[in-house]
């Protein structure tokens, strides 16, 4: 890849809009569509996209049992106002439930992947 390409990425990176990163890097808009030709950039794009998802996702992962913790903290706070209290216990159940899903959905996609790799090696 070019220094040229990497300053695009990086901008791309950084950027709301194809656009934004185009008037960042100062490129045509057209040179990015044409970048999204060259296979080398699309999967240098999609290795850093996914570091930075990753790296988004873990940090919401780190923030969870403080929040919960706060929340906790709000719910059983008897000097806290009804309605605080209230939007706390609701919010608990809400994140419980959809983690709950979440956790009972990935355990289930790793046991339809484990039954098919099994199925498919008799195959080969």
């Amino acid at each position: 890849m070019t220094q040229k390409q990497k300053a695009v990425l990086q901008c791309l990176l950084a950027s709301n809009t194809r656009a934004e990163a185009a008037e960042r890097a100062g490129v045509d808009p057209k040179t990015i569509y044409r970048y999204f030709q060259d296979e080398e950039f699309i999967t240098e794009y999609k290795r850093r996209l996914d570091e930075l998802i990753s790296d988004a996702v873990r940090q919401g992962q780190q923030s969870i049992s403080p929040a919960l913790t706060i929340l906790r903290e709000l719910a059983t706070d008897e000097e806290q106002p009804g309605h605080i209290r209230v939007a706390a216990c609701k919010a608990i159940l809400e994140h419980a439930e959809r983690l709950t899903e979440l956790y009972n959905l990935s355990g289930r996609v790793l046991e339809l992947e484990t039954k098919w790799r099994e199925s498919n090696e008799g195959a080969l």
